[in-house]
C-alpha cells in the first residue's frame, strides 16, 4: 500500500478547476478573476460559472490531439462532435 499524502481541501487542482481558478489572499475562490462569493450574492445559487478562455483552450487541445501530425495512421480528416445532456446552452 502506498503512502498517501494529506489532502488539502483548499487545493485548486488543474485536473478539475479551470486554469484561471485560484484562491485570493482572503482564501476566496476566484474563477477568471471573478470572486465566487460576489457572484453568488449577485446571481444566487445554483450558479454555473464557465471560464471561457480555459474551455476554449481545452477544446483546442482535444481537437489538436486528433491531428495527422500526431496520428500518422489517420486516413481521413477527423470531425469532432459535442453532445450535451446537461447545460446545453448555445448562447447567452
Amino acid at each position: 500500500m502506498s503512502e498517501s499524502k494529506s489532502l488539502d481541501v483548499n487545493e485548486i487542482s488543474a485536473h478539475i478547476w479551470p486554469k484561471n481558478a485560484l484562491r485570493n489572499k482572503e482564501g476566496i475562490l476566484e474563477v477568471a478573476g471573478l470572486d465566487v462569493i460576489e457572484l453568488e450574492q449577485k446571481f444566487e445559487t445554483p450558479l454555473f460559472i464557465l471560464d471561457e478562455e480555459d474551455a476554449a483552450l481545452r477544446a483546442k487541445r482535444y481537437i489538436d490531439s486528433f491531428s495527422k501530425d500526431i496520428h500518422k495512421t489517420l486516413t481521413k480528416p477527423t470531425k469532432i462532435y459535442y453532445a450535451s445532456k446537461a447545460f446545453s446552452a448555445v448562447g447567452f
